[in-house]
């Protein structure tokens, strides 16, 4: 019998192990209770999903470009209103020879580089990151959050080229020329927050 359970633990075990590895990438939101009017997003399973994973061990760059809008509820039947939008891109890219993953946040006006191993990849992206954009009138808004994954294009890879950063940057011209010819199928991702009501009602 406790050979049996024994058995049993293991076959469960792995089940679930192969289960997280199937898991594939997907994105969260909701309005931010902690910051009325503000939005939260959260990025799940990216280094679970097997095509992403397996693209980042070869060493291909992927680029995550997110854009979050607001939006104002108009009658039935009427379009809604676009308001304030915001967009940025996350470049991740493994480098083998140091067993790190290469980060780069681009948002307008700024970038910003980091480095990780894999146990401090996951935390970062699996933590709940928020903002607050300002409707323009009152009335009925919500918030539409949109996540495309794609490997870097041949425009991404000319402009991180021309920058030719002194410090040797993964993204700079050491990038090889044949992941212009791969590329992961184009993912989009979509999310939509429920509304809240502006001016803000304490």
């Amino acid at each position: 019998m406790r050979r049996l359970l024994v058995l049993l633990a293991v076959v469960l075990t792995s089940v679930a192990s192969a289960a997280r590895a199937q898991q594939h990438v997907d994105i969260a939101g909701s309005l931010d209770p902690a910051s009325p009017g503000g939005v939260q997003y959260h990025l799940a399973n990216f280094l679970d999903d097997p095509q992403l994973r397996e693209t980042l061990d070869d060493e291909i760059a992927i680029n995550l470009h997110w854009t979050v809008q607001l939006w104002r509820r108009r009658g039935i039947g009427i379009g809604a209103e676009q308001g304030e939008k915001t967009s940025w891109n996350v470049l991740i890219k493994h480098v083998a020879v140091t067993n790190l993953y290469a980060v780069r946040t681009i948002t307008p006006g700024r970038q910003h580089n980091e480095r990780f191993s894999a146990d401090s990849l996951r935390r970062n992206l699996d933590q709940w990151f928020g903002f607050t954009l300002t409707p323009s009138r009152p009335g009925d808004w919500y918030y539409t959050i949109d996540l495309s994954i794609s490997t870097l294009s041949d425009a991404d890879i000319a402009r991180l080229q021309q920058q030719n950063d002194p410090g040797g940057s993964v993204f700079g011209k050491a990038l090889d020329l044949f992941i212009l010819k791969r590329s992961v199928q184009s993912l989009q991702l979509h999310k939509q927050t429920e509304s809240f009501t502006f001016p803000i009602r304490h």
